[in-house]
């Protein structure tokens, strides 16, 4: 009778746990279900507001420089005469094959038409990577921020950066350094703002002593890296025209919408310095009159905080590793915010990851409220660009004495602001747990 009695009790308990498994299941699939539901319901959205009036005009204006590379290749089969500015050989790439996807590459709304849907589907890329079990919670979260962001996602290349960058540090966390190390190196390859997060990358597989995968990973990144550039100087490209392509940003004035635009017309208004504002290297930017506001220190100002910031990890997270979304996070916020320029494709670098950020460093109520700030400074921002962008240059250039919405910039700044100094509380909070990220 005994044993007919723990018989019957094994049989209960595998059958609680196979129900449990299936309601598991059941759930996970809803979960899918839903999510899909609302990308689809966000990429309908997007693709309209891309084709609005409002945003149309000044968001395609790049995609008509993205169709002008893919054309000069496609009908010459050569790199040789392009003119060259900010894009790196990844990225002229990246244009290539879209223009492949357009029967007539001479064809211009075809080509926005692809790059749209191109868009679409590494949207759909970043959602299914959101759907994986442990990051699953972050889907929903991810969407949210989309939204806000705006249809400059379906315009611009940012969507494949990003989704390299995301591969590329999961495949660390998942003890694959070798392979995520080649995506951040394609990545780098072709916007060069992942190169902020090699150290960290790095310094991981060094604290755990694993000698030769840094010297694997180095070789991979390398390839990475280097593979773009060396097919476009093989096919006629320049490296006078890619170290060209290097110097573009630096050159550029100072970013009106960014931290340093609003702090520095500030102060020269309060000081009564008129506004030197005019267009260079495709943004419209300031370039400001007070002492020692140099050139050097605009451009290099951003190695400090970075530089701060790296301190602090290594010294609040060597014994529990440097795999924890939030440090990538906080590292491109720092690079982007105290960046000359901080146009808002600029501030989707790290916004992309605040979804998996939110999972370990955040509770529930937390977790969301810090999505919707983001997604309301990224609102702000399409307020002022591109919807009332020529009003919000008539202030800076004089011509209007609203200066409306050179204050909404200046709340969106404040906001990515507070996101910025909660993450770096968080950070300092999560460091003393014992648990490994």
């Amino acid at each position: 009778m005994e044993i007919a009695s723990d018989a019957r009790g094994d049989y209960d308990t595998n059958a609680l746990l196979r129900m449990e498994q299936r309601r598991t299941r059941q759930l996970a699939s809803q979960w899918r279900i839903i999510t899909w539901s609302l990308f689809f319901l966000t990429a309908i959205v997007l693709l309209g507001l891309a084709r609005h009036p409002w945003w149309h005009g000044h968001l395609a204006a790049d995609v008509g420089t993205y169709h002008s590379r893919a054309q000069h290749f496609l009908t010459s089969g050569s790199w040789a005469g392009m003119e060259y500015d900010e894009y790196q050989p990844g990225a002229l790439w990246y244009f290539v094959f879209t223009g492949l996807l357009v029967p007539n590459i001479q064809n211009y709304d075809a080509f926005l038409t692809a790059t749209m849907l191109l868009n679409v589907a590494l949207l759909c890329a970043h959602v299914a990577f959101f759907l994986q079990k442990e990051y699953r919670r972050a889907a929903p979260i991810f969407l949210l921020i989309v939204l806000g962001a705006g249809p400059f996602l379906l315009l611009r290349f940012e969507l494949f950066v990003s989704l390299l960058v995301l591969l590329g540090w999961d495949c660390l966390r998942k003890n694959r350094p070798a392979a995520g190390a080649l995506l951040l190196g394609l990545a780098t390859g072709t916007k060069l703002y992942p190169v902020i997060l090699l150290p960290l990358f790095f310094l991981e597989l060094m604290r755990q002593r694993r000698w030769m995968d840094v010297g694997r990973a180095a070789i991979f990144w390398t390839i990475g890296f280097l593979a773009p550039l060396a097919f476009f100087i093989s096919l006629g490209g320049s490296l006078a025209g890619f170290m060209e392509s290097m110097r573009v940003h630096g050159l550029k004035p100072v970013g009106l919408e960014g931290f340093w635009g609003v702090v520095l017309t500030l102060i020269q208004k309060a000081a009564g310095i008129p506004l030197r504002v005019g267009a260079g290297y495709g943004i419209h930017g300031l370039t400001p009159d007070l002492p020692l506001v140099t050139d050097t220190v605009l451009n290099y100002f951003w190695i400090l905080p970075v530089a701060l910031l790296y301190g602090t990890i290594l010294l609040l997270y060597r014994r529990r590793g440097y795999t924890d979304w939030g440090l990538p996070f906080l590292l491109l916020f720092a690079f982007v915010y105290f960046n000359k320029v901080m146009n808002p494709h600029y501030v989707w670098w790290m916004a992309s990851i605040l979804p998996l950020v939110s999972i370990s460093w955040y509770r529930t109520s937390h977790r969301w409220f810090a999505a919707i700030l983001m997604a309301a400074a990224f609102a702000l921002a399409q307020y002022d660009y591109p919807v009332y962008y020529d009003a919000f240059l008539a202030w800076y250039y004089g011509s209007s004495a609203d200066s409306f919405y050179f204050w909404i910039i200046a709340i969106r700044d404040l906001l990515l602001l507070s996101i910025l100094g909660s993450a770096l509380v968080r950070m300092v909070r999560i460091s003393r747990t014992t648990v490994a990220a």
